[in-house]
Formats: C-alpha cells, structure tokens, sequence
C-alpha cells in the first residue's frame, strides 16, 4: 500500500464521507483514492480558500471534522485567510496538502509549518512510511481535541512510498464533563441570593444538546432566556425567550438583560458582541459553565466558574434550587414580549426603486420555507438578517465574520448547504463579497444545492459609503459598476430575480418552498440608508 493509499484510507475510516478541494499534484493521487477506492464524495471548487470556507462550514453545520485538499504552494498561500475565519471561529478541520518536490529552487516552494504558524493553525507532516496511517490519524486527533485547523502535510515525494497500514483515531465514546460538586454548589449560593435571574446559551449549550434541560432549570426559578449569536433562536417559542443577547437585542431585550442582577450563562464565551461591550451583562453576578477553562474571564468578568458539560450542569442547578414563579418580573416580561413587533423603533425607508433592507429581511422571513439554514458574509447588511431572519435549528447559522473579510460568505453556504441539503440555506451576501466570489457561483450551479443567494446589492461599499460621508468627503467614491447580477447569474446557469418591493420578495414565495436548485435574489437597496443601528 503506498502512502497516498493509506492517506485516502485514513481519511475515510474516520467517517468522512466529502472533502473540499482543488487538485494538483501535490493531492490528485489520494483525492481519486479517496473517490474510487472508498466511494468519497470530493468537491471541486473555483478558488482555493472556498475548499477550506466549505469543510469549515460543513463541520460546523454537521458537527463533524470537516476536510479540504490543495495542492502546494500558492494554493496553500491562497487559502490563508479562510484559515484564520476557521482558527478564529474554533473550527475543527484537516487541510491536506503536501511539501514541493526536493529540487533546491522550487519554484512553488513555501514553509508549510510557517503557514500554519501565520494562522495559528496547528501543523502535522507524513514523516515516514512506517508512521503515515498514524500521522494522517494525528492530525485528526488534534483538529478536535484542540478545536481548530491543522495542516496536514503528505510531501510529495513520498507519496507512492510504500506505507504503513490506515490508522483511525481511537475515540473514546462521547463523555460529559460533569463538574466539581463545589463549584455547583456556590453557583446555586449565588443564584438564590439573586432576585433576577437571566438564563444565557451560547453555541456550546447546542453542541450539548442541553436545550430542554437549561429550559427545564428557567422554569423552575421564573427566569427569561436569552443566546449568543451563535446559539440563535434556540429558545424562540418559548414564552419567556428574549432571543439574542449584545447589540443586535430587542430593546425588551437590552431593557432585561440590564435589569438582571444574575446572569447563568451555559457554553457561550460571553465576548464583547455578546455582552455589547459589557453594557448588556452589567449584572452583579455572573454564572459562567464551560468545558473549557481558559474562556472565564477572557471577556467578561465572571463570579462563580463551573468547568463542566452544559447540560450535566443545568441539572444539577436545579436540584440545588428552590421552585420560584418569577411573578410580576416575568408577568411584565411575558406581556412585553407579545406586543412586540420587528418594525418597531425605526421608519420604513423603500421607495419606488429600492427596498429598506430590514423590510425586506422581515419579508423573506415570513415567506421562506420554516426548516432553513441562514449563512451571512461581511458587511454593514448582516445585522440585519442576523436580527431578524430566523432558523429552526441553531446549528444552521453560520457566519463568516470571525475575520471580518468579505467575499467569504458564498463558499461558508456552499458548505452548509452540502451539510444540511435537506432545507433551504439562505445565503445573504454584500454585492461586494459576491462579486469577490463570482468564480464559486459554478461550484454552486454545478453542485445543484438548494441555495437562494440574497444580495443586499447597494451599488457600492456600503461602510465605506457610511465613513466617507461621515467625513465629508463625497460617498460616490465608493459606488461599484457592476453588472447586473440576474444576468451574471444566469450565465453560470442559475436562475435569478431582481427585487424591489415587498410584493416581488412574496412572488418567490413558491420558489423557496420548493428550491431544489440555487437561486438568486438581487435585492435593490439605497446606499444611503443606514441600517447598521441594529448592532453587531
């Protein structure tokens, strides 16, 4: 067996069953391995940085490791900054790539392990045949013990070696955390002496699947629920539910957040956008429940820390805990909540030729299909839909913010879309970021995923618009001649639609319910209008 075999079947024996890529020959020989040899799924993109967007998203849509291949040198250097959104955002993954020949000036030489350095990304290398099967299973090992990327370097020049056997991670069946007695016990001490309790999720509560048990635990102490970003309508229907936490809040929202003088928060990092830069979570005590230590106090300022397993912990809680109703805290909540609009504290800016786009979000909410994943690129657009397009399933929203770059949105729905294929994936993009990702929409096409790319298409850059006037200096500097997007799209054989008002967004009603196909919507917007005052 040579190493290129084992690479392939080390790969496959650890579940992987699709992996992102460009070939070259640094990777051809595994990635038809890995097709013909174990019946994989490879898919191939336009520019190298979509197959690490892709695996990246896909893992965290499917809370898997996800696996991207490129070839050597520039395509390594190409892919640099989707690293880094997946380092920033503690994704694990694989990027299998390979060393250059051994001439002295290789033209596409590059130090692999300074790359991965670069990104802070971790870095594994094939060192010889008798360890490949346990190098390519090292790798692996670390991607989701250290929740982050590692390039996985096969050199090309031991690629047909002969090599030692296929090796799998030997994983231990999944295991909670459960956490020091004490340390519950103080958190509970701290909770009973609190009249206000707000009770907050982030994306580790999900991982957990704790939901029913941190509503259980609300419920018991009349207490209101809220999420980070990442855990996003992971309460909604709840009664007491106040969606998000940070700036992108509902002022019923921010008003309780600031009121509590308890905050239990299970599996969130509790960072500045959660906490708005700490003015949301000002509370007297905070509760913070993390598997992973290093998050107390990285962020926000934490009384009582419990290292253990969301779920495990909210249990426990609640045995420790007295029943309480809330009453007229709650009551007053409860009736806040009902009366609650998502028009509410701002004007509806359309006209005859352009479309607000928070009217347009709250439409497409209303229209689009309930079971959806929601994907966002980089921009001042994306508050909006994070506020106020909603998922059936947190691990359905993914974002690509984590190094504020844009242009990586298409490619991060591209990979939850494949994850989740079947519901719609709404992917909601900059004209901006599109057209620095035009390339992908082939992939997409190709791939026939049931996406519907929504441009909020302003004609320009629209933060730069925004700071150009706030200087004075005249903001059509930053407008763009593109061309018209329906029509680009429709050269890459996907159908597309201009909107410009509520009644055309409601024309695709039908569309989205039975999207099967990509699909683009090309949502007309002023550049003038500033929508950003709905927070990050």
């Amino acid at each position: 067996m040579q190493i290129h075999q084992v690479v392939a079947g080390t790969v496959a024996a650890h579940g992987v069953t699709e992996m992102f890529g460009l070939m070259g020959d640094a990777n051809m020989l595994y990635v038809t391995g890995f097709i013909d040899d174990h019946g994989g799924r490879f898919v191939p993109v336009a520019d190298e940085r979509s197959s690490v967007l892709m695996a990246g998203a896909h893992a965290m849509a499917g809370g898997s490791v996800g696996v991207a291949t490129v070839t050597h040198g520039p395509a390594v250097t190409n892919v640099v900054t989707a690293l880094i959104e997946h380092v920033r955002g503690r994704v694990p993954l694989v990027l299998i790539t390979g060393d250059t020949p051994g001439d002295r000036d290789y033209v596409q030489w590059v130090d692999l392990r300074a790359v991965a350095g670069l990104a802070g990304a971790g870095y594994e290398r094939v060192w010889s045949a008798g360890t490949a099967g346990a190098d390519v299973a090292h790798a692996f090992r670390r991607a989701v013990a250290e929740r982050r990327p590692v390039i996985l370097d096969v050199p090309y020049d031991v690629l047909e070696h002969d090599g030692s056997a296929v090796r799998t991670v030997e994983s231990p069946s999944p295991q909670r955390l459960h956490p020091d007695p004490a340390s519950v016990a103080r958190a509970a001490e701290e909770i009973a002496r609190s009249e206000r309790v707000v009770i907050l999720a982030g994306r580790g509560a999900v991982l957990s699947g704790a939901r029913e048990s941190i509503i259980a635990l609300a419920d018991h102490l009349g207490a209101p629920l809220s999420t980070s970003l990442l855990a996003k309508d992971y309460f909604r229907g709840h009664r007491l539910d106040l969606g998000a936490s940070g700036a992108i809040a509902t002022p019923v929202a921010q008003k309780w957040l600031r009121e509590a003088d308890c905050v239990v928060a299970f599996g969130a990092s509790l960072n500045k956008y959660t906490a708005a830069g700490g003015d949301v979570l000002r509370a007297h005590r905070v509760i913070h429940v993390d598997t992973d230590p290093a998050r107390f106090g990285a962020f926000t300022p934490v009384t009582v820390p419990v290292v253990g397993d969301a779920r495990v912990v909210a249990d426990q809680l609640r045995s420790h805990l007295s029943p309480r109703d809330g009453q007229a805290w709650t009551e007053e909540l409860e009736a806040a909540l009902s009366g609650l609009s998502p028009f509410e504290g701002w004007d509806d800016m359309s006209d005859d030729e352009t479309i607000d786009l928070r009217t347009a979000m709250i439409t497409l909410d209303r229209v689009a299909p309930r079971r959806r994943n929601l994907v966002t690129d980089v921009g001042r657009f994306m508050r909006v839909p994070w506020k106020y397009v909603h998922v059936d399933d947190p691990m359905g929203f993914v974002h690509s913010v984590n190094y504020g770059s844009i242009g990586l949105g298409l490619a991060t729905a591209m990979g939850v879309s494949t994850a989740r294929r079947d519901r719609l994936t709404l992917a909601v993009l900059g004209d901006g970021g599109l057209m620095q990702s035009a390339a992908e929409l082939s992939t997409l096409a190709t791939q026939q995923l049931p996406t519907a790319v929504v441009v909020a298409n302003d004609g320009a850059y629209g933060a730069e618009w925004r700071k150009l006037t706030s200087y004075g200096v005249d903001p059509r500097h930053s407008l763009n001649r593109w061309p018209d997007l329906v029509e680009v799209a429709a050269g890459f054989g996907i159908a597309g639609r201009t909107v410009r008002s509520v009644e055309d967004l409601e024309a695709l009603s039908e569309d989205l319910a039975t999207l099967t196909r990509p699909l683009l919507v090309d949502v007309r917007m002023n550049p003038s209008i500033e929508v950003s005052e709905t927070g990050r």
